[in-house]
């Protein structure tokens, strides 16, 4: 199969590493606009083919700040064009749901599920006005079933 995404914008959300990471690679391969986002500051990312890459743009979003946030959605706003956006972030609390505490379950819901929320609205009003794109939300395999220690986080990931 030959993809070509040159000219085309993808975001992908909690790009640092694991599916994101992969994702990212795939789609420089195929030549497209990647905007990647993670927790980090910019100079701890270990991303070698990041710094010498005009296509691959690196923003530090941390979805539990609201200035962050508020600046990662003034940016994408600003876009002339998102052709993909793949909501990847994500984060699990390993504990039974009677150990779960009120601020590691607002933790994985603000994570989990606003923020990927806040993200889907503004760049499906940039796709309605190109009508065209992609929304890929990465969910988990424990949004469909569950195992011990992971209802709080099966209760996110099936929102999603």
């Amino acid at each position: 199969m030959n993809l070509n995404f040159k000219n085309k914008t993808v975001i992908i959300t909690g790009g640092t590493r694991g599916i994101g990471k992969s994702l990212v690679h795939i789609f420089n391969d195929v030549g497209a606009n990647v905007i990647i986002t993670g927790t980090k500051k910019y100079n701890s990312v270990n991303f070698d083919f990041l710094r010498n890459n005009s296509r691959i743009q690196y923003n530090q979003l941390d979805y539990l700040s609201d200035k962050s946030v508020k600046q990662f959605i003034r940016l994408v706003s600003a876009l002339d064009r998102v052709d993909v956006l793949i909501n990847n972030a994500g984060v699990n609390k390993i504990d039974t749901i009677s150990e779960i505490s009120i601020d590691d379950w607002d933790w994985m819901n603000t994570i989990n599920l606003k923020g990927p929320f806040l993200l889907t609205q503004v760049v499906s009003e940039i796709m309605k006005k190109q009508k065209s794109g992609k929304i890929i939300n990465i969910a988990s395999i424990f949004s469909v079933i569950s195992k011990v220690k992971r209802a709080a986080y099966s209760a996110t990931k099936w929102g999603l």
